[in-house]
């Protein structure tokens, strides 16, 4: 089973809203998680995780404009590992978390959950919770 559970923040650029090549809506946004601890010197240090997320159909149209630098969030997810060459031959990998379920935390969110509604492109905004559609290939 591939699923993870992340909480941390929208990064620097606001989500961008664009669809796929058959036509499915798709949001797409960097997001970090940090990890804090002490180092055996009792310093504090921090880790930080980026992801390339994804939000497919109508939830992506539903959490666009919510999905805001800083923004903080938790998401239930697939991860998985993308490597790729830069145009001189460097070898880079990114995370991709494939969006299950997304929960807006703080401002604006409330720590509530919102859940389908059950009709075709509608999501209950009335709690924090939108469940994502079936992932697309």
């Amino acid at each position: 089973m591939n699923k993870t559970i992340v909480t941390g923040n929208v990064g620097a650029e606001d989500g961008v809203l664009g669809t796929t090549g058959t036509g499915t809506p798709v949001l797409n946004f960097n997001f970090a998680t940090n990890e804090i601890y002490k180092d055996r010197e009792g310093q504090k240090k921090t880790d930080t995780t980026w992801y390339k997320v994804a939000i497919y159909g109508t939830t992506a149209t539903n959490l666009a404009p919510y999905i805001v630098s800083g923004k903080k969030l938790l998401i239930v997810g697939r991860v998985k590992a993308h490597a790729w060459k830069t145009d001189g031959g460097e070898a880079k990998a990114d995370l991709v978390l494939k969006v299950i379920e997304v929960e807006l935390l703080g401002d604006g969110g409330g720590g509530k959950r919102h859940e389908d509604s059950g009709e075709v492109g509608a999501v209950e905004d009335r709690e924090g919770l939108f469940l994502n559609e079936e992932e697309q290939s």
